[in-house]
């Protein structure tokens, strides 16, 4: 069976490393990292470590509820440097929130600023999707926080 990220590079000429792994590569470098969920990947390109340090990665590649979602987060939510890349089309919530942004993307953003206060957050998407662009299922939704 071919990984998403095998069916993404397919596309691409030569040998080289998806726009959201290479974020991933950049921001981390050698230095030990914790990491959770789908990170297999990763496993010869990072340090990657199973207990929390300075660095965290998680990669949230399947259906999850925006609680399952906190949960999960909040252990690391005191680490220096965290990695958070999410398949946007695979969080779910059972609540409804009238408060809630209406644009999914900044909705989003809004729910991991509220796990990681007060810490700086770069986060990249693919800006209005509306069907030009298909992502194998593909975590493209990434929050580098510091």
């Amino acid at each position: 069976m071919i990984s998403w990220r095998e069916k993404q590079k397919a596309f691409i000429p030569g040998e080289v490393e998806l726009l959201q792994d290479q974020r991933i590569l950049d921001f981390f470098g050698k230095v030990p990292v914790y990491s959770m969920g789908d990170v297999n990947y990763f496993q010869d390109k990072l340090n990657l470590v199973h207990k929390p340090g300075k660095q965290a990665l998680a990669i949230i590649n399947k259906e999850t509820s925006d609680k399952e979602l906190a949960q999960l987060l909040h252990p690391i939510k005191k680490i220096d440097r965290v990695c958070v890349s999410i398949n946007k089309f695979l969080i779910y919530t059972n609540s409804n929130n009238e408060q809630v942004d209406d644009d999914y993307d900044m909705a989003l953003l809004h729910f991991i600023e509220n796990i990681f206060e007060d810490k700086r957050i770069d986060h990249y998407f693919v800006k209005e999707l509306k069907g030009h662009h298909f992502n194998f299922a593909s975590p493209t939704t990434q929050f580098f926080i510091e």
